[in-house]
């Protein structure tokens, strides 16, 4: 039943037997008309009984606390990774984003493109670092560490790093792009890579799911 998993049930209940063999103690003082070894006898019967519930609380105190620790480290690590997976994702979405506004970039533009460019792509080295460490700590801490894989495999992590490189040969491409057109304006303009985010999509939309699910409670 739920009522037996709460600590309170058990407090109270240690409370109210601990108060009825004080009852019980004051009950055979009266009856044994004070003679002092029964009373004695019955004294240490109620303060080995005291200590053990005192004990017993303790020990369930202490097992609950533990479990509510692990949960708080839980979410605390789902949460940090699943931060770092929507940071990562926003700074794809914004690169790809800003790529295609500045294909037919002009000299004006030049200067606030690549400083776009450099932030986001900053931004998702540190998210991608956050992401590695945290997934080891995920493993360890969340999952079965002998016989689960990582939240983030190793085809996962290729992916989201083969998608960033395919961004970063089109940044490439709209600069090149950019100081041929002001050399020669009659030379041949390259096309920007076409990109599938279909399958990336997918596992970003899985691993975020799933990380939700953890980060709240049961």
């Amino acid at each position: 039943m739920e009522i037996f998993k709460k600590t309170s049930f058990w407090i109270l209940s240690c409370a109210i037997l601990y108060s009825i063999g004080i009852l019980l103690f004051w009950t055979s003082d009266i009856l044994s008309k004070g003679d002092a070894d029964k009373i004695s006898a019955f004294g240490s019967i109620l303060g080995a009984i005291g200590s053990f519930f005192a004990a017993f609380v303790a020990i369930y105190l202490f097992s609950d606390w533990r479990v509510v620790k692990n949960y708080e480290l839980v979410k605390e690590t789902s949460l940090t990774l699943l931060n770092a997976i929507l940071n990562i994702n926003s700074d794809i979405e914004s690169l790809l984003s800003i790529t295609y506004e500045f294909e037919n970039l002009e000299k004006a533009e030049f200067d606030e493109f690549n400083k776009m460019c450099a932030d986001y792509s900053r931004n998702f080295m540190n998210n991608l670092i956050v992401l590695k460490s945290k997934n080891n700590l995920h493993h360890g801490l969340v999952r079965n560490f002998e016989n689960d894989t990582k939240l983030f495999d190793k085809d996962d992590l290729e992916l989201i790093t083969n998608i960033f490189d395919k961004i970063a040969t089109n940044i490439e491409l709209v600069i090149s792009n950019y100081y041929l057109k002001n050399q020669n304006p009659t030379g041949t303009i390259k096309q920007l890579e076409a990109i599938d985010l279909n399958k990336y999509s997918k596992m970003v939309r899985v691993k975020i799911i799933l990380l939700n699910k953890e980060c709240k409670p049961n």
